[in-house]
């Protein structure tokens, strides 16, 4: 029995040592007074985390919940009233915070102090700070206002939550990871016509000159040169001319028209999935290894993508994240996507796509607590590499004045990882007609992306081939390419300026950069070494290097080479060159120096230019330029201005040998739309770009159609691929927009901060369209006079009225349709806008206890010219409260 009590005994005086602790050793948990008690909200700036902060009031101020408070703005703390203590860290690992109530002591970020016990008071639920304290303790200013029953905390820098809830929003914007890729509007029609429009640049120059032979003065020219373009034929038409003007005839020097038909989505010939067919003076195909690019008059047709397409593949990234946790996606230091954690505890970043070159996929992880971590991912990817899957073709066929060639060119996306390429040419040499032909693989493997192809000269019986390799090491870019060709290999139009070479590679390393505040610094380097044919070499060492301060920026080169003919026959040679440019109000400058460091140190070049304008509407831009070898000075000055619809240049030049001339250009672009008969005459060049005859008007009844009778809109400006557009509509809603992309679509949409009122909502985002060179699309843009509903939730129960914040509010047409649904702010408010004109009704749905429906309605009517309808509130009652009427319960019904 004796045995039994002492056990007792010691269980008591067990469960009563915290309470009798606490006591002894300076502080004790003290039950909180509820008369004192006052609900307020806690806000970090404008953003709002709770609405239900217990407080108190007494008469050593408003104490507030420590524990409680760091949960909210995710610091870092641990804290334990029974004990009395806090421990943790507050924004971060280096914000350090302790507390101990039992000797009254803090330490914050390393610093030790005392604080007055009257002013922290440990309830069972939490330790209560008076808030002053706490604003010393967290060294940030916190506002509490009693009146409003508010806390509010204006930190000088960004706390966990503000950030995380930063990147909950930058996340939830994103779709298709990011705003890298243009996403299109609907596309308009703009069919090609049999006759349609044309667009003529037109100029004509003549120059005075002298030489330093002393012949006296000559005159060269005058001269002209036209391009004209416009639908011709269901196609694009293009003639350029240029010759001289002797007397009353025009005497052509170069003459050549081409008629192209592009298709940006792969419609042209059916299954062939065309995008360019083109027959004229045309592109011929060549394979890498065969030559450089030639010209001729033939046709030409092919599926590759009319513009480098912005991704090539796929990649998908998934792991492990633990809740609470959140993780952000970049590419290349551009932000792309965000996650949290779901409820398998695991991310997935799906489908992320990859742009051609190299692709780091940086995976920025964040804590509950402000913990941060890093994750990285190379992938480089070549411009040579086409989607798995993917076909891609390209055939031309010219006259040569040897005979015909032609060529095909394919590539095929074996996997995400793999493209295999083809080609063939059969062209006539001087020995015959040859056939050459190429095959090769590209692909990548993480950090490697890689090139390889052989060809065969069927005629000469000679092999060539290549290989590149590319990767990211350190931060560093390091590229290498070998080329080779036997001694039997015949080129394709080869070049006497090039003689023919047996090997070449080529090293390249990118990427060493430095920057600090305003001032960026890179170095890149190549190295070339070439063995020709005849036994000689030539090696290259290149050194770049770029700075930039502000708006001064300079550049330096700096070439070795050496050209090797033997063991006892070579020759080392080494130069540079430094240019600085510079902007000082609207002028720009710059000047370079050339000099020789190697086999003897000497200025080559010194050279000074500047341009400015327009001062009194007129450009001006000048030159000049010592050579120290030959001992020439050599100046030029240009004048331009436009004199709408002409542009007027006068070029002169002079050199130190009493050579000069002086040259005089007029030029003017001419633009007819053949639906409207509108003309237009400007001094910039346009043939070679699209235009758009836009309509802006006021659609009355909302079909997206124009009627007769409806209103025109004056004044009214255009966004074209995100730029603004110089035109505005006339008084009959009318706009000509020139100088814009042709044969690739583009988006254009109405600038709705020139509408003169708010009101006035474009029907449609805006419209994707394909425009012809030397014609005009012609669009319209309805315009909606719409209007706005808003009100507040109020909850009423008891007697009390409050705002009731995350409410669900819909929105129905007159056929009861609903059409949009919104819920309410943390103050009650909701808002609808952009509506069309007539009736609506707002309404909101309740439950009871046994999952009766009933909803809470209002009626309200945009009238026919528009208006905001304010005060549409809804009372949200309960079931059983005596006051309410009918099903629906609606004090504003």
């Amino acid at each position: 029995m004796r045995r039994w009590c002492v056990a007792v005994y010691a269980l008591v005086l067990l469960c009563s040592l915290p309470r009798i602790g606490a006591q002894a050793l300076g502080f004790t948990l003290i039950a909180p007074n509820e008369d004192e008690l006052l609900l307020c909200s806690l806000n970090v700036d404008r953003e709002l985390l709770s609405q239900e902060l217990e407080t108190y009031v007494t008469e050593r101020g408003l104490f507030i919940p420590l524990g409680t408070v760091c949960r909210l703005i995710e610091c870092g703390l641990d804290v334990d009233p029974g004990r009395g203590t806090a421990s943790g860290y507050l924004w971060d690992e280096a914000h350090a915070f302790s507390l101990d109530m039992v000797s009254r002591s803090v330490r914050v970020a390393g610093e030790r102090g005392l604080y007055d016990e009257a002013r922290i008071v440990a309830h069972p639920d939490d330790i209560y700070v008076e808030v002053s304290l706490l604003s010393e303790w967290f060294g940030i200013p916190i506002q509490a206002d009693r009146y409003d029953a508010a806390v509010v905390l204006l930190p000088r820098t960004k706390l966990p939550i503000q950030l995380r809830l930063e990147r909950e929003q930058r996340g939830g914007k994103t779709t298709r990871y990011g705003v890298e890729e243009r996403s299109y509007f609907p596309r308009a029609a703009n069919p090609y016509r049999f006759l349609d429009g044309f667009n003529l640049d037109f100029s004509v120059g003549a120059s005075l000159y002298s030489s330093s032979s002393g012949n006296g003065v000559s005159l060269s020219g005058p001269t002209y040169s036209a391009l004209l373009t416009g639908d011709l034929l269901w196609m694009s038409g293009s003639l350029s001319v240029a010759g001289k003007l002797d007397g009353s005839n025009f005497v052509p020097t170069s003459l050549y028209g081409v008629l192209r038909r592009v298709d940006p989505d792969g419609k042209l010939f059916g299954s062939l999935g065309g995008t360019e067919f083109s027959i004229g003076k045309v592109s011929a195909v060549l394979p890498s290894l065969l030559g450089a690019s030639a010209s001729g008059y033939g046709a030409s047709v092919g599926n590759y993508a009319l513009t480098s397409p912005s991704y090539f593949d796929l990649q998908t990234l998934s792991g492990p994240l633990l809740s609470g946790w959140d993780v952000e996606l970049y590419r290349n230091d551009s932000y792309l996507d965000f996650r949290k954690a779901d409820a398998s505890g695991t991310y997935t970043f799906a489908d992320i796509p990859l742009v051609f070159g190299t692709n780091l996929l940086r995976l920025e992880f964040h804590g509950p607590l402000g913990q941060k971590k890093t994750e990285e991912h190379i992938y480089n990817v070549g411009s040579n590499m086409t989607p798995p899957g993917t076909l891609s073709y390209r055939a031309s066929a010219t006259a040569e004045e040897e005979g015909g060639q032609f060529a095909l060119q394919t590539t095929y996306g074996l996997s995400k990882y793999l493209t295999f390429s083809s080609s063939a040419l059969s062209g006539v040499f001087p020995d015959g007609r040859n056939l050459h032909v190429q095959a090769g693989m590209a692909g990548y493997f993480s950090r490697l992306q890689f090139d390889v192809s052989a060809a065969y000269d069927a005629r000469h019986s000679g092999f060539a081939g290549d290989l590149g390799l590319r990767t990211q090491l350190l931060g560093l870019g390091l590229s290498w390419r070998g080329t080779y060709y036997d001694d039997k290999w015949e080129k394709a139009n080869a070049s006497s300026s090039d003689p023919p070479y047996q090997t070449r590679s080529v090293l390249r390393v990118d990427g060493l950069s430095l920057k600090m505040d305003k001032f960026y610094a890179s170095l890149s380097s190549s190295w070339i070494s070439t063995l020709y044919r005849e036994g000689c070499r030539y090696d290259l060492f290149a050194l770049r290097n770029y700075n930039s301060y502000r708006a001064i920026r300079l550049r330096n080169e700096l070439n070795l080479s050496r050209h090797y003919y033997g063991p006892s026959s070579q020759v080392l040679y080494a130069d540079g060159s430094t240019t600085a440019n510079a902007r000082i109000g609207e002028v720009d400058l710059e000047a370079s120096c050339g000099y020789d460091i190697y086999p003897e140190a000497a200025i080559e070049s010194l050279s000074f230019s500047a341009e400015a304008g327009p001062f009194l509407s007129v450009k001006v831009s000048g030159a000049a330029t010592y050579s120290l070898s030959s001992d020439l000075l050599s100046a030029s000055i240009s004048l331009y201005r436009d004199v709408s619809p002409l542009r007027l240049g006068l070029t002169g030049t002079w050199t130190t040998r009493n050579a000069f001339s002086v040259s005089l250009s007029i030029s003017t672009s001419i633009a007819f739309d053949s639906k409207s008969g509108a003309i237009a005459v400007d001094s910039r060049s346009g043939a070679g770009q699209g235009s758009i005859a836009a309509r802006v008007y006021l659609d009355a009844n909302y079909n997206r159609k124009w009627d007769k009778g409806e209103d025109a809109l004056k004044d009214v400006g255009f966004i074209v691929n995100d730029s603004g557009a110089e035109s505005l509509t006339d008084a009959k809603g009318n706009a000509f927009l020139r100088g814009l992309s042709a044969n690739l679509p583009l988006n254009v949409e109405v600038d709705e901060t020139t509408l003169e009122d708010l009101l006035l909502v474009p029907a449609d985002k805006g419209l994707s369209c394909v425009l012809h060179p030397g014609t005009a699309a012609r669009l319209d843009f309805p315009v909606w006079i719409t209007g706005e509903v808003s009100g507040t939730i109020w909850a009423v129960e008891g007697g009390v009225r409050r705002e009731l914040a995350g409410a669900r509010v819909e929105l129905l047409d007159s056929s009861g349709a609903v059409i949009g649904s919104v819920r309410s702010a943390y103050d009650g408010y909701y808002v609808f806008s952009a509506l069309k004109v007539g009736p609506y009704t707002v309404r909101i749905t309740k439950k009871s206890a046994d999952e009766k429906v009933a909803y809470i309605t209002r009626v309200v009517n945009i009238p026919q010219n528009g208006g905001y309808v304010d005060g549409a509130d809804l009372e949200y009652r309960p079931f059983d409260d005596t006051s309410e009427t009918g099903a629906g319960g609606c004090a504003g019904q």
